[in-house]
């Protein structure tokens, strides 16, 4: 499964679960992984990169780069609303609105 891949860190869709938002997209993944391992997840889970209808996005960020811990699931929340704005679909600006409400 591709969410409890190592070093898989969900996103956008992947993460409204987690953070109790009004989306749900079972059939879809959204995630960050890391550019040293990423030819090895799309091998191993024989994931299609020129799928006509991709299910997936992977954000693929440079080792030197990556920004999360190494125990962490599911990106903070400023990143999931970046991510879901992006979406560009009206139930993800939506549903990343919580996300970005200030206390």
């Amino acid at each position: 499964m591709l969410a409890a891949a190592e070093g898989v860190v969900r996103s956008g869709v992947s993460a409204a679960n987690h953070y109790q938002l009004d989306l749900v997209a079972v059939d879809e993944f959204e995630g960050y992984v890391r550019s040293s391992v990423v030819s090895d997840l799309v091998d191993r889970l024989a994931l299609d990169r020129y799928a006509e209808r991709p299910n997936v996005v992977l954000r693929v960020v440079e080792d030197e780069f990556w920004p999360f811990d190494s125990d962490e699931e599911v990106a903070p929340a400023p990143v999931v609303a970046v991510d879901l704005l992006e979406a560009g679909d009206g139930r993800s600006r939506r549903a990343a609105a919580p996300l970005l409400a200030c206390p």
